[in-house]
């Protein structure tokens, strides 16, 4: 019976030892968008490959103190009333689900979005009013609602 190889065939093998050979033989241009295949030294690739993992470590820690500042920005709202949330529209509650959604949600972008579905809401309200008002000027005048508001019923 032949030895096993597992996941490893001999296919496999063979592709990764080429991605590797060309990973050692090819550049970054300096646009950094496009590989040129052109020879590169083992150091060369290594500093290469060093700058890009400090570069993404540096943009990780940078997004994590500036999501604890954002947190902690918000954590200040629990010291408004509720009046004083109410002016820039939100609620306690709204600070609250915020603050205990998980680390990796914005919890800014929550209050943004809390506040515009209550904005839609409100003046979806306003227009059922206005048409409500409408119909009933309507009913009562026995005209269209346009009419109604430049005349009085007694006008006719």
């Amino acid at each position: 019976m032949p030895r096993q190889r597992g996941a490893y065939n001999g296919r496999s093998l063979d592709l990764r030892a080429e991605r590797w050979r060309f990973a050692m033989n090819s550049t970054l241009c300096p646009d950094q968008h496009s590989l040129r295949t052109s020879k590169v030294s083992l150091p060369a690739l290594a500093v290469h490959l060093a700058r890009h993992i400090v570069a993404r470590i540096t943009a990780g820690v940078a997004h994590v103190v500036n999501q604890r500042g954002k947190r902690r920005r918000i954590g200040s709202l629990r010291r408004l009333d509720a009046r004083q949330l109410q002016d820039i529209g939100l609620t306690h509650g709204d600070v609250e689900y915020a603050l205990s959604r998980p680390r990796t949600e914005d919890p800014s972008q929550i209050l943004q979005r809390l506040t515009q579905e209550r904005r839609r809401a409100e003046r979806a309200m306003m227009r059922e009013n206005v048409v409500g008002l409408r119909a009933e000027r309507r009913r009562m005048t026995g005209r269209p609602a346009g009419i109604a508001q430049y005349r009085s019923p007694g006008d006719v």
